[in-house]
């Protein structure tokens, strides 16, 4: 049997930490249950949409004019956020939760 290998090249490491996966973003349950609440999000400019296509996310690659770098250092690709206001189409909305920044609601493609 012959030892599992990883492809080449080598993937970039992933940033620390990973977006969405902080503390500091709550995913309140009792919020989830309030009639018109990605109504609400969907019309809030402040809103974070991650744009979602199957088992894919958006991604903004190192670099790109206007991003911010990443967290970690690594030039690592970061979770591209839109804005609700520029979604176009058909989709679904799924609410992840909040920080202090505002609503994060993903948006399958």
């Amino acid at each position: 049997m012959e030892p599992f290998a990883l492809p080449a090249p080598r993937p970039p490491a992933l940033p620390d930490p990973l977006a969405l996966n902080r503390a500091t973003v709550d995913r309140p349950g009792a919020e989830r249950l309030e009639p018109g609440l990605l109504e609400r999000l969907l019309a809030d400019p402040a809103t974070h949409i991650v744009l979602v296509d199957g088992a894919r996310v958006v991604v903004t690659p190192p670099g790109v004019p206007g991003q911010a770098a990443s967290d970690s250092g690594t030039g690592a690709p970061r979770l591209a956020l839109a804005s609700a206001t520029d979604l176009r189409g058909d989709g679904e909305a799924h609410y992840l939760g909040r920080d202090e920044g505002g609503a994060y609601v993903a948006w399958e493609l």
